[in-house]
């Protein structure tokens, strides 16, 4: 029986790791790229359980169809299962707002009036609401 040949991939130069670093780092501030926000959805079991591919769905359907200058990430779980579906929104400047209890009216509205009007919805945030578990 012959023995299969295993190839190895070349090895990346220091250089070439430093430029995928910047480039991914760029990216992930949204210095090189069109969108204005980043959108973190909370996927974990959790998120998913209170609705949150729902969520995530609806939100890749509006940027297609209204071309919103987001990107949407999916994360793992965010640690907070009772204020599931939990979104983050994060700007070019770096300011992060966390939405709690997200649905897909709540989603329009974020999109609506925080992306394109850059209006925060403190209603929606964890300062916004009570919470009883």
């Amino acid at each position: 029986m012959k023995k299969k040949e295993r190839r190895m991939s070349p090895m990346l130069t220091l250089d070439t790791l430093k430029q995928i670093q910047k480039t991914t780092l760029d990216q992930m501030n949204l210095v090189s790229t069109k969108e204005t926000h980043r959108i973190l959805i909370g996927m974990g079991t959790c998120g998913k359980a209170a609705g949150a591919v729902q969520v995530y769905n609806y939100l890749v359907e509006m940027k297609k169809e209204y071309d919103y200058p987001i990107q949407i990430c999916p994360t793992g779980c965010v640690g907070m299962c009772i204020l599931e579906p939990m979104v983050e929104v994060i700007d070019k400047t770096g300011q992060h707002t966390v939405y709690v209890h997200v649905d897909e009216l709540k989603i329009k509205e974020i999109l609506h009036q925080h992306i394109k009007q850059n209006n925060v919805l403190h209603q929606y945030t964890m300062s916004g609401e009570s919470y009883e578990s």
